[in-house]
Parts: C-alpha cells; structure tokens; sequence
C-alpha cells in the first residue's frame, strides 16, 4: 500500500495537469479565492493544491476582488485588485482601500487608501498602457467607478475612478456622456437610473457626482422581488437567428436591457389571486420595453439574461409548484437591417450597434415550464467566441449543479409530436410542460456540494469547453463541453496509429505517381 501511495504520488507529481505553467488549450488555470474572513487564496485547478495565500485579516477583510491589468506575453504575470468598502471604521488601518496583488506569487504590489467608502463598483472600460520593462508586448488596465449612494432620498450618487490617473480623467472626460448606471434601493421599492453631465467631467475631485436621469417607482402594495441584467461582456456569435425558412429573425441585444420581476405582496383571499409582473426596462432611458403578467404567481423568483433569452422562475399557486417563465427577446420593427455575410463569415462575434434612442419595438415570445427539481440559482455558460450552444446551470437544492440545454426552453417549442422538416432543421423539440432530467447532465456527477451558492464560469481556448467552479463549504471544478469536444481529440486517441495512416497514404500516393509516370512514358515509346 505504500509503496502504491508513493507511485501515484510520482505519477500526480509529473501529471500535465499539476504543472504550474500556461498550456496551450487554456486549461490549467489558478482559481483565486476571497474568503469573508479576509484570506486570499491560489489554488491549482489540476489537483487543488495551494500555491500560495494572503491574510488581510477579518477585520479588514475585502470585499471584491476584480481584474486589475491583463498582460499578454508569457513574461509578467496578471494583476488582480482587491477592494474593501468600510463606512463605520477609519483611519490607516481599517479604511477602504485598493490592494493590487500579483497573482503568481502573491506578492502584493501596493495598497492605496481609497478617499471614501463606497457602495457598488462598476467596470467601464479597459485602456492599453505601454509595454513594461523587459517586455514587448503591452498591456490592458481596466477601469471601474466606485459609487456611493448618497444619503437622502432626493440626493444624486457620486462616482470615484480607480485608477485615478491623468490617462483615466482623459478617458472620462471624453466618454462621460456613454456612462450610466441605475440603483435598487429595496427599502424605498424603486429603481432609478443615473448618468454624467459636463459637471462631472471637468471635476477632478475624488467624488464625481451623477445626474438624475429616471426614477421608477411602484405602490406600497408592490415589491421589487429581483433585478438582473445582461453581461456586457458577454460573447456573440451572431446578432440573428435563422429558420427552417430561412427567414432571419434579428436579436435583441441592447445590454442596457433590465428584467424586473414586480411581486404583490399582498396574497389573502380578499385581494384575489397573487400575480407577477415581468418588465423589461432600458437602464438608459427608463423606457418600459415590455410588459406581461403571469397570474396566480408569486416569490421568491431566480432570475437569468443571457444573450436574448430570459427565464424568471417563480412560485405557481395553481400548480403549487415552481415554474420557469421563458423570454426571448426580437427586434419587432420589421425593417430590414444591414446584415453583411462577409461580417458573418470573417468577423462572427460582430453584431449589430444598438442603442437605448433608438424606438424599437420588441417581439417577445414566451412560454412556461414546469421543472423537475427547482434552481437555487442560475447561471448560463460562457465559451470563447459565443458559437458553442448554450446550456442553463442550475443549482439544485440536492446541492448538485445541472446543465440544462436551451433547446428545451425554447419558448418556440412545437406543439405537434411529428415535426415539419423546417422545424427538424432548426433542432426544435417537441413540447413538453415538463423539463427533462438527464443523469449525464449533471455537471456535478453524483457528488453534492455542500451548501451550494454559486457557480463561477470561465472560457478556454477551446471554443467548446468552458471552465466550471461550484463553490459552497466544499469547492467543486471541473471543465464542460455543453455540444461535446467537436474541436479536440479525446485524450487517450492513438495519435500514433493515425501518424502511421497518414504515413502508409503518403508513401502509397509517392509509388502511385512514380508507377503513373512510368506506365505514361512507356505508352508514348510504343
């Protein structure tokens, strides 16, 4: 038994997936970890071991730890940030501040004392800075805004930039006017949105403060049981769908777009039936895009929007079971948009400029599910480009994260068993008031995560895998392949027999011509 133990522990010690280096799929990867307790932790994503952690200590404990540069040659390693936001404590010791770590050792590069405490922290842009010494390739620093809310209700929130630096004020002044960012506050019940006037931009002061833009506010009777928004940052293969008639159907993807669910809070037999209220609201403008009520529905809700598809699971009082409510979002003008095959072809994760001015009006097509096993959360998953067919993680109150194909929320889902040829083309499903539950699609396999409360997901390089990290008491990694490894070859191919194929077919294609060139010259002798 020893003498076992010790040869896996040579056989892990020289694996591929424990080298501490990049490798060229993108696969080996250090997960950072920020505990409440304020230990900042890498582990190894091959076999978990820790390579390196930082205490800050529970009473100065970060509470968001972001990207702060990004290199891109193998030389520097990255940059990470951390934040800590503290109102009630001051001084050196316990303030806010933003401390800047390097992420391969650990080494803490500097720690700056932040002017003011802040409530919310928005990323806005990722500016080149110049190459670093000993290096030839540039870097990228991203940017974020550091809002604080203000104190009174009729008061406007303020703004600080991290960095604060002449080339970020430069940047600043020059975008000011594309900047906005809306605020829940759930003691008031409403929604507002903010944005920058030219007040902010020539003000190089630490605080730069907002302007009012909209405000959206419900009756006492009404609640704001959950606001969620797409990821900007989020890869598009293509801004249009085709059908089976080949027809294109243009997508809405404005990341302005809000989806607010409005819950009655009020559900005794007098006041009737409870109802839910999904909204589709532009945080730019305030404008109302879309309105639709679900009644005999309640909370607490799950909310997800991810490219153009939306799902609000909430409670059904007819039913008395949860229910997902699926939303996918069209431009509904009808116009035809200049949509280039050549942009298709050479440029896939282009998509076409959109903007909160713009009337357009929204074709939305909805549907509803029953699920098997009700989502403690939601998430969707990310590959590189966006060409990979996305599928929805949902974490279960089994403590088990299961992967569930889109195609199955499709709101489109013929209700016909026999399928037209157009509808086998587009790989729709018959519909079915119940999601299906799949064994191979639990992305945990038969393990429970304890306590599980979130789910982190990262790109590869491969543009069908994604890296997947369930964190609860235990940590849970693994990678995914929602439309399996179309791109790769599995691990225990015989690439060498296929060298040998390859081989014995050049070999025999060098005799088939010299044979050819003879059997050509001895007929022109005859």
């Amino acid at each position: 038994a020893e003498d076992a133990a010790q040869l896996q522990a040579m056989r892990d010690a020289c694996s591929e997936n424990s080298i501490a280096t990049r490798d060229i799929n993108g696969f080996r990867k250090q997960l950072l970890l920020l505990s409440a307790t304020g230990s900042l932790a890498a582990l190894h994503n091959g076999d978990a071991r820790v390579l390196w952690a930082r205490q800050y200590g529970a009473d100065r404990a970060p509470q968001h730890l972001l990207p702060w540069r990004t290199h891109h040659d193998l030389t520097h390693a990255e940059h990470v940030v951390l934040l800590r936001s503290c109102k009630a404590c001051g001084g050196a010791n316990g303030g806010s501040f933003a401390s800047v770590v390097e992420v391969h050792g650990g080494d803490e590069l500097s720690r700056t004392q932040l002017p003011g405490s802040f409530d919310a922290v928005m990323a806005v842009a990722t500016l080149p800075v110049d190459a670093p010494a000993g290096g030839k390739h540039a870097a990228e620093q991203h940017v974020y805004l550091l809002v604080t809310h203000p104190s009174t209700p009729d008061g406007v929130p303020s703004a600080t930039l991290l960095p604060d630096t002449p080339a970020t004020r430069a940047w600043f002044a020059a975008s000011y006017s594309m900047l906005y960012f809306w605020r829940h506050d759930a003691a008031a019940n409403t929604l507002s949105g903010y944005g920058f006037d030219k007040r902010a931009a020539a003000d190089v002061a630490a605080g730069r403060p907002g302007a009012a833009v909209w405000l959206w506010g419900l009756s006492p009777e009404a609640k704001i049981l959950g606001v969620t928004q797409r990821d900007a940052a989020e890869p598009v293969q293509t801004s249009v769908k085709l059908l089976g008639n080949r027809s294109i159907m243009y997508k809405y993807l404005n990341p302005n777009t809000l989806m607010v669910a409005v819950g009655d809070e009020v559900t005794s037999a007098a006041d009737g039936p409870p109802a839910l209220t999904v909204l589709l609201l532009d945080s730019v403008t305030g404008r109302v895009l879309h309105s639709q009520v679900q009644l005999a529905a309640a909370g607490p809700v799950q909310m997800l929007l991810t490219e153009n598809l939306g799902l609000v699971q909430h409670w059904d009082g007819i039913a008395m079971r949860p229910a997902i409510l699926t939303l996918e979002l069209y431009d509904g003008s009808g116009a035809e948009q200049d949509f280039s095959v050549l942009d298709y072809l050479f440029n896939p994760n282009a998509t076409l400029p959109v903007s909160s001015y713009d009337n357009a009006t929204l074709m939305v097509l909805s549907n509803a599910y029953w699920p098997r096993t009700p989502a403690r959360f939601l998430a969707s998953s990310v590959t590189q480009r966006g060409i990979t067919q996305k599928h929805v993680l949902m974490g279960t109150h089994a403590d088990q994260l299961y992967a569930m194909d889109v195609r199955y929320l499709d709101p489109r889902r013929p209700r016909t068993k026999k399928l037209t040829s157009e509808e086998i083309e587009e790989r729709l499903v018959p519909y079915s008031e119940y999601l299906p539950i799949l064994p191979t699609s639990f992305v945990t396999y038969d393990k429970a995560v304890a306590k599980l409360s979130s789910v982190s997901i990262e790109p590869s390089r491969l543009e069908s895998t994604c890296l997947v990290l369930a964190c609860g008491v235990d940590l849970f990694y693994t990678r995914m392949s929602p439309a399996r490894k179309y791109d790769a070859m599995e691990d225990d191919f015989q690439s060498g027999l296929l060298v040998l194929a390859l081989g014995g077919l050049m070999v025999g294609a060098i005799a088939m011509n010299t044979l050819t060139k003879r059997q050509l010259l001895e007929a022109k002798w005859k």
